[in-house]
């Protein structure tokens, strides 16, 4: 026979917190991923000569950096969304009706998939060449391919994000998850998540994660 406790089946309570033990370090997950995703290669900038994107690309080692890095940006906003998710379901509250606003969810939804649409666009080329026949191609398409991937997780990608940050921020303050001090800090962080554009303010959706995540960790609502 099962123990019910409190409406819920013994298992259930046990699964239901053993996910909320270990969902908080997704989102360090993320950060982490994220992090070596981006910076694990080093590509050449756009006006370099065409002579060092042909060379940079014929070897298979910087071809395999570039497959590498849109596994682990897939992984990334695999991280990122089960993390959203496990803190939205946390900090929002149930309207008279006993629905909750979605809008938050929804928002990391399209910011995790910009980021795996993104990580993935940047890899093409190098995939085609590993994994298929693809001969390399002139020095303008190389550039072309990895261009095409930053703007995606930068703007739709990073927009969405911050608007997720921003309504959980609000939230976690709401139901005392979040201090005064950290809503505050975790809404200049959203904020700051908009220029991602800029190339430096991406750290900040990084540090919003790793703090909200050391918090839901502490955490024993």
């Amino acid at each position: 026979m099962t123990t019910m406790v409190e409406g819920q089946s013994v298992p259930a309570v046990a699964a239901s917190s053993t996910r909320r033990a270990l969902t908080p370090w997704l989102g360090i997950a993320y950060a982490v991923l994220f992090f070596f995703a981006f910076f694990i290669t080093d590509t050449p900038d756009d006006n370099k000569s065409n002579a060092t994107w042909v060379n940079w690309y014929a070897k298979s080692g910087h071809r395999t950096e570039l497959v590498v890095s849109a596994f682990l940006f897939m992984l990334a906003s695999l991280c990122l969304i089960t993390f959203l998710s496990e803190m939205w379901a946390r900090v929002t509250v149930p309207n008279e009706s006993g629905q909750r606003n979605p809008l938050a969810l929804a928002a990391g939804g399209m910011a995790a998939g910009a980021i795996a649409i993104g990580g993935t666009l940047n890899a093409i080329i190098a995939g085609a060449m590993v994994f298929g026949n693809l001969h390399e191609p002139g020095p303008d398409v190389l550039r072309f391919s990895l261009d095409m991937g930053y703007p995606v997780i930068v703007i739709p990608g990073m927009f969405a994000l911050a608007l997720a940050m921003g309504i959980l921020t609000i939230n976690a303050g709401k139901v005392g998850l979040f201090g005064r001090k950290l809503t505050v800090f975790g809404m200049v962080l959203a904020v700051l998540t908009v220029a991602s554009f800029l190339f430096f303010p991406l750290v900040a959706m990084l540090v919003w994660s790793i703090v909200a995540s050391v918090v839901l960790v502490r955490s024993k609502a």
